[in-house]
């Protein structure tokens, strides 16, 4: 399981640093740690639509309108930290449509009704995460951290390991959600622009 905690020790075991009890113990390394982990979070956060944290929702409209530009106003629900699409239709082929993310938690868009795709941010969520989505949490959060606690010339090592466990974790995050049987009995877009009469797995047998 992983916490704010888990994700601070492994970032000061990379910069050589000892390992924190808790974030508010005290100390410079704690201090920086719980400065810094939640902005760290909320920047990979931003990387990906992460499964762990992705909530799909309808909204309400609101009585209110924009005042100019689109035709709908849509209260984003308290535990939104990013939106990331709008559609009219329940049907994720459906075109996505274009929306603003305004003060107040505001969604402005000509959507209606208005089926949205939002990235929720809470530490709980963090148990949900997978241990590649933390590493590349810890990584950045080192790479805050290696100046004013290593004073190492580390930063640029630990932005590229950030930038490889980032591939690594979004790879692993859109297999999962990509995941998809296939059907023996398929039609192969190839094989039937060459007026073959069967289908996939009588190609895979022959």
């Amino acid at each position: 399981m992983s916490t704010f905690l888990n994700i601070a020790n492994i970032s000061l075991c990379e910069l050589g640093l000892r390992e924190i009890a808790t974030l508010t113990q005290g100390g410079r390394a704690a201090d920086r740690c719980a400065e810094h982990v939640e902005a760290a979070v909320k920047e990979v956060l931003c990387a990906h639509a992460w499964s762990h944290a992705t909530v799909w929702d309808t909204l309400a409209v609101l009585e209110t309108a924009p005042p100019f530009g689109y035709s709908y106003a849509y209260q984003a629900p308290t535990e939104c930290y990013r939106v990331i699409d709008v559609r009219s239709e329940s049907d994720l082929k459906a075109p996505r449509i274009n929306f603003e993310q305004v003060r107040g938690k505001k969604i402005y868009t000509d959507a209606s009704p208005c089926y949205v795709r939002y990235v929720v941010h809470a530490e709980a969520d963090l148990l949900l995460a997978s241990p590649e989505f933390c590493l590349a949490c810890a990584y950045k959060l080192a790479a805050r951290l290696c100046v004013p606690l290593s004073k190492s010339d580390d930063q640029g090592k630990m932005k590229s390991l950030y930038r490889e466990a980032l591939d690594v974790a979004k790879l692993g995050d859109t297999a999962t959600m990509n995941e998809r049987q296939q059907d023996p009995n398929r039609t192969c877009s190839i094989l039937a622009a060459r007026d073959y009469p069967g289908v996939v797995s009588d190609a895979e047998d022959a």
